[in-house]
């Protein structure tokens, strides 16, 4: 099987044939790591803060529950704290939006404007030593109220090999598959049976790439994907998830509009 990662940016069209044809690419060493290693500079200070009020006994069980074992920070603001302009220095959006290759291709897929998800863009942190906040097979759409959209996927560490990555299903889908109706209490690979994908997928199918700071992983809103964590694996894994999608579909979500 052919598999959709690019060493260069390729024309619009052949990204759009790989995500009609796989639901996802992988770009290398397209961002900038000056901006990438100052954002995790700043994650890993707040994670810090984060563990300390979690054994403290200080973080709420709601923000735990809903946010915090899954690897993402107890707050909803998203990445926004990232996002903000410091003394006149590009931000993450402006910097990931601002990329001329990936123009025409965000063009082509949403048209002269999109929409910016930023209460579902999150920094997530995997920890091989927590196999218990890993997440099984999902779609983002599930998250999202069926929505189509783009997840922006950006590592911050090596994974894949040491740490842990992702498990990508290269089969597109047009629908959701699971209701979104979760036990707090109990984590999430516990509750999802994935037994009706694996029975539908050869091997083959499956796609764990081994990634670097500055790639870039893009696939739609219902790909099936999960984090890819094995037992030989010892170092976490910091990453950043950027959700965007069609302006009309912003009914109901927080974010902005952003004009290419």
């Amino acid at each position: 099987m052919t598999l959709p990662d690019f060493g260069e940016v390729p024309p619009a069209d052949v990204l759009q044939t790989a995500l009609q044809q796989k639901g996802c690419f992988l770009l290398r060493e397209i961002l900038p790591l000056p901006l990438l290693q100052a954002a995790k500079a700043e994650l890993e200070a707040h994670y810090a803060e984060a563990d300390q009020a979690w054994q403290s006994g200080q973080m709420t069980q709601s923000a735990y529950h809903k946010l915090f074992q899954y690897g993402h920070l107890p707050f909803e603001e998203g990445l926004l704290p990232l996002a903000e302009h410091s003394e006149g220095e590009a931000n993450l959006y402006t910097c990931l939006l601002g990329i001329d290759s990936l123009k025409p291709f965000l063009s082509a897929v949403l048209g002269p404007s999109l929409f910016l998800i930023e209460k579902n863009s999150q920094p997530r942190r995997q920890h091989p030593f927590w196999p218990e906040r890993q997440i099984p097979f999902h779609q983002d759409a599930e998250f999202l109220g069926g929505r189509p959209a783009l997840n922006f996927w950006i590592p911050l560490d090596s994974c894949g090999r040491n740490a842990p990555g992702l498990e990508l299903w290269l089969r597109p889908q047009n629908r959701v598959w699971f209701e979104l109706n979760l036990d707090p209490l109990t984590p999430l690979y516990q509750q999802r049976d994935v037994s009706a994908i694996q029975a539908q997928a050869s091997r083959d199918q499956f796609w764990q790439p081994e990634m670097e700071p500055g790639d870039l992983l893009v696939f739609d809103a219902y790909l099936f994907h999960r984090t890819w964590l094995t037992e030989s694996m010892f170092l976490p894994r910091y990453s950043l998830e950027i959700r965007l999608t069609h302006p009309a579909y912003a009914p109901g979500l927080k974010g902005r509009e952003w004009v290419l």
